[in-house]
């Protein structure tokens, strides 16, 4: 009997926990109350944004991207980049020895650009002057500024139209914490600024990537015909004078006359003195007398002919 009794209550224990473990657990809302609001989520959990402050040199700059810009920042332990400004009417002041911070834009055709610094949070005794130049490292190229309040006063640039190009800000001070420097006072030379830029860029050039055609030259072999001198003989006229000597006949021509050869011949000529007449022989030159006559003649010639040497 006392087993029968615990096997039922067992039984029984077993029947309330499954009819408890069917039951909707999930809490539901009755009519006429307020659902519960849901936790307060801090939005700035989900930023990431920081306070950029002003670039410490030139060459890091902040760079100001898009307008209205917000920014924050210190100059307490930054560099002193710039100590000179011209001219004196940017801000009435020439001499800059504070540290200072640099921010940087581009602006194009049709700009307009406001430019508003105050000193703090948290309240400090900064003196700030603001000015703008159009090269980094050159304080004589001021063309915008401010500096004409005093402690906690908010130095502003108002709306102002620049030539196409970069420009650079800087937050500085006429005091500086060098106890050498001029203008010594460290609680106004440094501290934490609040800037404000608002305006319009203008029409920035956009930059179009261009297409250059640029010609690839292949090497054509060509063949050159080279005229290459390989010696030219030139003939040398040397004229050369030879003298002839000139033969002056010095012997005497002597006519030899061969008896044999000549033979004289006498022919009578009859001459008449007419019909009838009486007739009287001439005699007539032979050969021989004309060969000597001719050689007679050729001897006057050859003496004719000599000429004194």
């Amino acid at each position: 009997m006392k087993v029968r009794l615990q096997r039922g209550a067992v039984f029984a224990l077993f029947l309330v926990s499954v009819v408890a473990t069917s039951q909707d657990s999930t809490p539901r809302h009755r009519p006429g109350r307020p659902l519960p609001r849901a936790a307060a989520v801090d939005p700035s959990i989900f930023s990431t944004r920081q306070p950029l402050a002003g670039g410490d040199t030139c060459a890091t700059a902040t760079s100001v991207g898009a307008l209205t810009f917000n920014d924050t920042g210190t100059t307490v332990g930054a560099a002193d980049n710039n100590s000179v400004l011209a001219p004196s009417t940017c801000t009435g002041f020439t001499t800059y020895p504070g540290a200072d911070h640099i921010y940087s834009f581009t602006v194009g055709a049709g700009n307009s650009i406001s430019i508003s610094l105050a000193p703090g949070p948290p309240a400090t005794n900064f003196d700030p002057g603001i000015y703008v130049l159009s090269n980094c490292t050159d304080g004589t190229s001021c063309v915008a500024g401010s500096d004409a309040g005093g402690i906690g006063f908010t130095e502003t640039i108002p709306a102002t139209s620049y030539a196409p190009g970069t420009y650079y800000l800087y937050i500085d001070s006429f005091y500086t914490t060098n106890p050498a420097g001029p203008n010594f006072n460290p609680g106004k030379a440094e501290g934490p600024y609040t800037l404000s830029i608002s305006g319009n860029f203008g029409t920035l050039p956009t930059n179009t990537p261009t297409t250059t055609a640029t010609s690839t030259a292949t090497a054509t072999p060509t063949t050159t015909p080279t005229n290459t001198p390989t010696g030219t003989i030139t003939p040398s006229v040397t004229p050369t004078v030879t003298s002839t000597p000139t033969v002056t006949p010095t012997g005497t021509l002597t006519p030899v006359l061969s008896p044999t050869s000549l033979t004289p011949t006498l022919t009578p000529t009859i001459v008449g003195g007419g019909s009838g007449g009486p007739t009287t022989p001439i005699p007539t030159l032979s050969a021989w007398m004309l060969a000597a006559f001719g050689l007679a003649l050729a001897a006057i010639a050859v003496l004719l002919t000599r000429r004194p040497s």
